[in-house]
């Protein structure tokens, strides 16, 4: 067995989440743009807008538009500069 970052961690994660239902997709050569297998300009787009407008629609039916574009800007701000105990502040 080779001790890589895949074999140990990726996979593992893959697996269990196929397991519990979730769908998994191989997206390493993906292309962007456009044509876009998951909408995406480019790799760092780690949250998919589409998908989470569409949930978080479904699960708060009472909520307007633009409150789902706030709840969506604030999951999508920017915390790299941050420090971990403030990135994960909720105020």
């Amino acid at each position: 067995m080779t001790y890589t970052e895949a074999t140990l961690i990726e996979q593992p994660a893959i697996n269990l989440f196929s397991k519990i239902g979730w769908q998994t997709l191989d997206c390493y050569s993906e292309t962007f743009g456009k044509d876009s297998l998951l909408d995406r300009d480019n790799r760092s787009e780690v949250i998919l807008d589409h998908e989470l407008r569409e949930a978080l629609t479904q699960i708060n039916p009472d909520c307007t538009a633009n409150e789902i574009n706030l709840a969506i800007d604030e999951l999508n701000r920017d915390r790299s500069a941050m420090s971990a105990i403030a990135a994960n502040d909720s105020k």
